[in-house]
């Protein structure tokens, strides 16, 4: 059996408005693709916020992603600065085709879009990350509990306050830790 290891490449940028974001690079997309890499953009101090709502005793998440105009202008710079890497000689070394998208959009598509495309292409191709982390922090008190939803609490990296700049485990064992221990006081 052939083993792999999962490399993880990260560059930090600030945008000219000072906002943070990563560039991240893998070594496969996933375990069953493992001749597809895959290199994404993650805006670190996102303006936009999430939120929960109830409607007929169903509960609703609203990611509201690119919802601020200044996320999407972050997002924008954070893709031109990884069009500009991945043209560079050395990442063709190591990569045959770079597309941008499940359509085959090549990096040499989204360089000749205008701002105003750009902007769109991004809306239309955003995902979350795994962990959605900042995206509900306005919506809970200092205690986990949702604002608008007596008995609801949340303990999660969607609470943060804002995006870690590595892996979310820590900070949401601290919180949920935290939160466990208020809500021990609060059930007992």
């Amino acid at each position: 059996s052939e083993a792999f290891f999962d490399a993880g490449v990260v560059q930090r940028g600030i945008t000219t408005h000072g906002e943070e974001f990563l560039i991240v690079a893998y070594e496969r997309a996933s375990w069953s693709e493992s001749d597809i890499g895959l290199v994404s953009v993650i805006l670190l101090t996102p303006h936009s916020r999430g939120g929960v709502s109830v409607a007929e005793n169903e509960c609703h998440v609203h990611m509201n992603m690119l919802d601020d105009e200044r996320d999407v202008l972050s997002m924008r710079e954070a893709v031109e600065t990884l069009l500009h890497i991945v043209s560079q000689e050395s990442f063709g070394a190591i990569a045959h085709n770079v597309y941008a998208d499940d359509e085959g959009t090549t990096t040499d598509d989204l360089r000749a879009l205008s701002a105003a495309e750009l902007d769109s292409w991004i809306r239309l191709n955003l995902r979350p990350v795994s962990h959605v982390a900042a995206s509900c922090s306005q919506a809970v008190d200092h205690k986990g509990s949702l604002k608008l939803v007596e008995g609801v609490f949340v303990a999660d990296a969607s609470i943060l306050p804002r995006v870690p700049p590595s892996t979310p485990a820590g900070p949401v064992t601290i919180e949920a830790r935290r939160i466990a221990r208020i809500l021990e006081g609060v059930l007992a």
